[in-house]
C-alpha cells in the first residue's frame, strides 16, 4: 500500500440479540441485524470489551504471583532437606564416636550406607530427591513467568490501541 493508507478495518461486533439467526454464515446479515449497535459517534459497539480484556489481563499478576510462591516453597524445602542432611551427618558422627551408641561401625560404614540411599552427595550434604529435577523445574517455571508477563503487555498494549480503553 503507497503511503501505508488502511484500506477498511475488520470488528468482531456484538449483534442485536432480538435478531434471531441474524449473522447465520448461511442466511448473511439480516436487517436489523446491527441494528441498534454503533455508538452515538458511530463507532461500533466491540463484542470484546478493551476494559474487561485489561482487567482479566491483569488477573496474570495472581497467577505469576502463586507460580513464584510454588518456587519459593521449593527452594525453601530444598534448603530445610539440606540443613536436615548435614545435621543428620553430624548425628550420625557423634553417633559412631567411641563409647557412642553404633560406635561399632565407622564413619565410612554410615557414608557407604547414605550414599547408597541418597541420589547425589555434594559439600557433605546427601540429597534424596533429584536435584536436577528441581532445577529445570525452576528453569521451566521462570520461562512460563516470563511468557505469561510477556503474554499480558501484549494483550493489555492491544486492548489500549482502542480508543474506547482506558
Amino acid at each position: 500500500m503507497p503511503g501505508g493508507e488502511v484500506i477498511g478495518k475488520q470488528f468482531i461486533m456484538d449483534s442485536n440479540p432480538r435478531v434471531k439467526f441474524g449473522t447465520a454464515p448461511l442466511a448473511g446479515h439480516m436487517t436489523d441485524t446491527f441494528a441498534g449497535m454503533f455508538n452515538a459517534d458511530g463507532s461500533a459497539q466491540l463484542k470484546v470489551n478493551p476494559e474487561a480484556i485489561i482487567k482479566r489481563a491483569r488477573k496474570i499478576d495472581t497467577i505469576v504471583a502463586i507460580m513464584q510462591d510454588i518456587q519459593k516453597r521449593m527452594e525453601d524445602l530444598e534448603d530445610e532437606v539440606n540443613q536436615e542432611s548435614r545435621a543428620l551427618r553430624n548425628n550420625l558422627n557423634a553417633d559412631t564416636a567411641e563409647g557412642a551408641r553404633f560406635s561399632e561401625l565407622t564413619i565410612w560404614d554410615v557414608d557407604e550406607i547414605l550414599t547408597e540411599r541418597a541420589k547425589k552427595y555434594h559439600n557433605g550434604v546427601y540429597t534424596f530427591h533429584d536435584p536436577e529435577k528441581f532445577q529445570a523445574f525452576y528453569q521451566s517455571n521462570e520461562s512460563n513467568i516470563k511468557q505469561l508477563k510477556a503474554f499480558q503487555t501484549e494483550l493489555m498494549h492491544a486492548a489500549k490501541k482502542n480508543p474506547r480503553a482506558r
